[in-house]
């Protein structure tokens, strides 16, 4: 039985090039024996094309990995908590 070539990431490396690959049937049937290769192949190419760990903000929106520090709440926008409401009773004078 022939040998069947090893898969590479492609050159150049692109989210188009990525989504071929997971357009391969070794990538979406788990019952195909090349799965478990471009499953990794996939992996890394992520990993390359997006280094470091996810960012999120406060209410774990995903941040893009490029965009400057993001704070839910600018000092100027803070919400201010309220006093509470106070009961007033009418005296019968």
């Amino acid at each position: 039985m022939p040998t069947m070539p090893v898969p590479r990431l492609p050159d150049p490396l692109t989210p188009e090039a990525i989504e071929e690959l997971m357009k391969a049937r070794p990538y979406w049937d788990t019952s195909h024996p090349r799965s478990p290769i471009y499953r990794r192949l996939v992996q890394r190419g992520f990993e390359i094309m997006y280094p470091g760990p996810l960012r999120r903000d406060a209410i774990r929106r995903q941040l893009s990995r490029t965009s400057p520090k993001f704070t839910a709440f600018a000092p100027s926008t803070r919400p201010r908590v309220l006093a509470k409401p106070r009961l007033v009773v009418a005296s019968d004078s």
